[in-house]
């Protein structure tokens, strides 16, 4: 059950509707399909291909594969329901790493400049 109202359309919004999915037949050429593949890969979410769309993205699989390895480890999964479960948490993982680096990334400083005795030189990362 869905909990927001759907819309009804009048028979000229589907009319519409239908004339446009009869002109729209998708890319044609080789430079559309790869612009299509590229948009995926903006942030690798839907990418079919994960080693590919790792490094698409400038990033190692292999440290995702380490990843992984230490999820598996961790809760040590027995049937194909938990291995699955496992791999979609570790893929989880990675990709909200991936989506906000930023705020992490801003405390890893701040604490790496505190550490190093000299808060001076750095001005705390601003809040959004």
């Amino acid at each position: 059950m869905s909990l927001m109202k759907k819309r009804e359309m009048t028979e000229k919004q589907l009319a519409s509707v239908r004339q446009n999915q009869r002109l729209s037949h998708g890319p044609v050429t080789a430079e559309g399909r790869q612009r299509i593949r590229a948009a995926h890969l903006l942030h690798g979410f839907y990418a079919q291909a994960e080693e590919v769309a790792l490094r698409t993205l400038g990033e190692d699989p292999a440290q995702f594969q380490e990843l992984l390895e230490a999820f598996w480890e961790e809760w040590n999964p027995t049937g194909g329901l938990q291995e699955a479960l496992v791999i979609d948490l570790a893929r989880c993982t990675w990709l909200m790493n991936r989506a906000d680096p930023s705020p992490r990334a801003a405390h890893a400083e701040d604490a790496r400049v505190l550490l190093s005795g000299n808060p001076a030189s750095h001005q705390p990362a601003a809040e959004d």
